[in-house]
């Protein structure tokens, strides 16, 4: 990007640190499971009607170089919580 961020750009970045920090600091039982997680991180965008099209922590498996494993959310195909 060059330039400034439009006003969209910054209210959908700051949706999702939002979404970052709740599920970073949640305390949960041991035994919780990713997708009892999964509204954690969805919550500040729901609250302005949106949403993304695919599971928490998508992409996490390049990380981690899981390739099965435990999904996330009903969405994710991959990845462990």
């Amino acid at each position: 990007m060059v330039g400034e961020a439009a006003p969209e750009m910054r209210d959908r970045f700051t949706r999702v640190l939002k979404g970052h920090i709740a599920l970073a600091t949640a305390r949960f039982p041991e035994g919780t499971i990713g997708m009892q997680l999964d509204s954690f991180a969805r919550r500040p965008l729901w609250d302005a009607g949106l949403d993304y099209d695919h599971g928490t922590g998508h992409g996490v498996d390049r990380i981690c170089r899981c390739m099965k494993g435990r999904r996330t959310s009903p969405r994710s195909r991959c990845c462990r919580p």
